[in-house]
């Protein structure tokens, strides 16, 4: 059991250095979001979560090196 879980843990931990920049993207979206919320404050939910949505885009297109 122990090998089988610490492969498992391995993989997991392969697979999460793979992993691209989309948290990284979600906190550069939200930022962009509060900018352009600024600008249209009417609108200021549906363009923090629009532009948190297009940062998550970008972030899991970029791959880690």
């Amino acid at each position: 059991m122990a090998v089988f879980f610490a492969g498992l843990a391995e993989k997991k931990k392969k697979q999460e250095k793979k992993n691209g920049y989309e948290a990284m993207g979600m906190s550069l979206g939200m930022c962009f979001g509060a900018a352009v919320g600024t600008i249209f404050p009417e609108y200021i939910g549906v363009t923090l979560s629009m532009e948190m949505l297009v940062g998550l885009l970008v972030g899991m297109c970029v791959k880690k090196l």
